[in-house]
């Protein structure tokens, strides 16, 4: 038997269990992150009875379907706790007996069956320190460096998220007025923390770029990056990017580019050494013909 129970009404045992679980997941499972994507009311944790394994979920209830789905900067979800006890097919059944609309990705081994449309997706990460960078990121490197940017640690992210925003929001709408908010939320919340840190790009002592990123037990993951458009074309991104590669400790850790499944982005990481590593997302759709075609049109007009 399995249930699904809204986070906010987990007991103290319940809670104490899953985050217990939880610790030895992904950056994504851990609560300081999710619940600055989403409140607890948001997520759904599935378990067991005997409570051994651990699955949240986040869920919402969008013109009248209640949905299954995967938040803005939440990769994937993964079982957690007892694996040996979760079973997939007990978990597909029992998601789509209660939701119309299913949209998961998914960290672990996939079960073919009816219920799910599967298909892979992958993400980028680096393992061990690069032996050397593609000719053009070499390039581009000194290129930065001849036009006399610089890069350092730092705390601040204000300047960061506001060239952020007029680049990725603003400019090219690779996030949504949504997706800034949330991701103000994630980073300013977790500011003062160990977990979050940032590097700003500088010329002539003015901040024109940076990117941030989380550390997590063993993971350095690349949150979300930019500089001004003249300063891209200056090798300011590849800058950053080198800076935060040759910082990490690969003896215990690795780095996590954040992932993408765009072409260009993908080759980017590529330049520093990266390889693939593969999830899963997985589709269910038994909403309404209507729900479907509103869907479409908003895809379509994005």
């Amino acid at each position: 038997m399995s249930k699904l129970i809204p986070e906010s009404q987990l007991t103290k045992e319940q809670q104490s269990r899953f985050l217990s679980a939880a610790s030895v997941g992904s950056v994504f499972l851990q609560s300081a992150y999710r619940h600055n994507l989403l409140p607890p009311d948001h997520w759904l944790i599935y378990m067991d009875e005997a409570e051994t394994y651990f699955v949240p979920l986040a869920h919402k209830k969008w013109l009248g379907v209640a949905m299954i789905f995967t938040p803005v900067f939440f990769r994937y979800t993964q079982v957690v706790g007892n694996l040996n006890n979760f079973d997939f097919k007990v978990f597909s059944k029992t998601l789509t007996k209660q939701f119309k609309l299913i949209q998961i990705n998914w960290k672990g081994e996939v079960e073919r069956q009816d219920q799910f449309e599967i298909s892979p997706k992958k993400h980028q990460v680096l393992n061990a320190q690069p032996r050397s960078y593609s000719k053009l990121a070499k390039r581009m490197l000194n290129k930065a460096r001849k036009s006399g940017l610089a890069v350092k640690n730092t705390k601040e992210l204000t300047d960061i998220l506001a060239i952020i925003q007029i680049e990725l929001c603003e400019k090219n709408s690779i996030l949504s007025k949504n997706d800034m908010h949330t991701l103000k939320r994630l980073t300013t919340n977790n500011i003062e923390t160990k977990n979050l840190s940032s590097i700003a790009l500088f010329s002539d002592n003015k901040v024109v770029g940076g990117l941030i990123y989380f550390n997590y037990n063993d993971t350095v993951l690349y949150l979300k990056g930019t500089c001004i458009s003249n300063f891209k074309n200056q090798g300011g991104m590849y800058l950053l990017m080198d800076h935060l590669v040759q910082s990490v400790n690969y003896s215990k850790n690795y780095l996590d580019f954040g992932g993408s499944n765009v072409e260009g982005v993908q080759q980017f990481n590529y330049k520093f050494g990266a390889s693939d590593e593969i999830y899963h997302a997985l589709f269910y759709d038994k909403a309404p013909w209507w729900h479907k075609l509103i869907r479409k049109w908003i895809a379509r007009n994005k």
